[in-house]
């Protein structure tokens, strides 16, 4: 079976949620033990190293990024190379036919909170996620609680749809005290911290999170930092300037994109990692953190629970006052601390990189296996 893999989201620096979904997926699939062959599409320079693992055994090839390409030229790209199945990582697919088509979902928020998403991307899950829907053979979500949302946004049957949770890269793991004293240092934190992980975005709540934060600082506690790690989008939609810019602001730190290296010291260093978000059609960032081994502090809503199991400390997001009093419990309560580290530890080795490349590897054969 040929499978053809639309990598081009991988980049070399900052990339999206669905460029660290698609990377991690290209490692799990080559840890398969099978005999399928792959192509990957995108950026040649980006996907120079993973053209080194098994299964990978034809060149790349360029993919331009434009919308125009994806329907008019890549399915004739299907067919001289002979593909079986086509994967977009990323939704979109050709509506023109040249092979089976899978298309993963990760969430529906265009949809939900239209009010926080850019017009383009609103009018994307409007007017095109139905004739993609439609195309696709089959359809992999990264939850159960997006699967429900793609049944109730536009009548998927659940037959059509498979989850496959997502594993994060291997260098999420307790960090050496020596990487940890590095990182420290190159943002300057030189006090005990809280780190929120994600696009500075509304979505991500980080007006709710400075809410908690300051009345965090209000109680008996030592006054910690409050670090705000993650890339922003050029058009993120802020009218009112709730969002900080980049650098530190009195005890706030905004780091601007880590690299994944340096995320896992990040994250191995916080007294506490939070994770107030609104809504997640996965939540990466709570499994980096619980793999890093710091207490989680996360909403409870959408997927997140489906991903941190009973190793989080849940909060409601809407609530600035029930997030700062779950921080105050982790950060004064000692066995609180050790019990959601070792739960955290625990609930993150489920999620391998295998999992997830034999899961997807299985719904390519279910749509081979599936009458045309």
């Amino acid at each position: 079976m040929r499978i053809v893999l639309n990598a081009g989201s991988i980049g070399n620096t900052g990339m999206s949620g669905i460029g660290h979904y698609t990377a991690a997926l290209t490692r799990g699939l080559s840890r398969c033990r099978t005999t399928e062959s792959f192509t990957l599409v995108g950026d040649p320079e980006a996907l120079r190293p993973l053209m080194s693992l098994s299964n990978y055994d034809r060149a790349f090839l360029p993919i331009p990024g434009a919308d125009l390409w994806e329907q008019l030229e890549l399915p004739e790209l299907l067919l001289a190379e002979g593909a079986d199945v086509y994967h977009s990582p990323a939704f979109g697919l050709p509506l023109i036919k040249s092979c089976r088509y899978v298309a993963t979902v990760h969430d529906c928020i265009p949809r939900l909170f239209p009010e926080l998403a850019s017009p383009w991307l609103c009018r994307f899950f409007q007017q095109w996620a139905p004739l993609w829907l439609e195309r696709a053979d089959h359809v992999i979500c990264d939850s159960q609680h997006t699967c429900r949302d793609l049944t109730h946004f536009y009548g998927l049957p659940p037959e059509k749809m498979t989850v496959v949770y997502q594993a994060v890269n291997e260098v999420f793991q307790p960090a050496a005290p020596e990487a940890i004293i590095a990182v420290r240092k190159r943002y300057g934190l030189d006090r005990p911290y809280v780190l929120v992980v994600g696009r500075v975005e509304l979505r991500k709540n980080v007006a709710g999170m400075l809410r908690a934060f300051q009345l965090l600082r209000e109680t008996d506690i030592d006054r910690p930092l409050l670090v705000l790690a993650g890339p922003r989008d050029a058009d993120v939609h802020d009218p009112e300037g709730i969002l900080p810019p980049d650098g530190r602001h009195g005890e706030i730190v905004v780091t601007g994109y880590v690299p994944d290296a340096e995320l896992a010291a990040l994250y191995s260093g916080a007294s506490a990692f939070c994770f107030p978000s609104f809504y997640e059609g996965f939540g990466r960032p709570v499994l980096e953190a619980m793999s890093c081994g710091v207490p989680v502090v996360a909403s409870r809503t959408s997927s997140v629970p489906e991903v941190g199991g009973d190793a989080c400390l849940y909060v409601n997001p809407y609530d600035a006052e029930d997030i700062a009093q779950a921080l105050y419990r982790v950060l004064t309560q000692d066995d609180l601390r050790r019990a959601l580290v070792t739960a955290g530890l625990a609930r993150a080795a489920d999620f391998t990189l295998e999992r997830m490349g034999r899961d997807t590897m299985a719904v390519y054969h279910q749509v081979m296996r599936a009458e045309a």
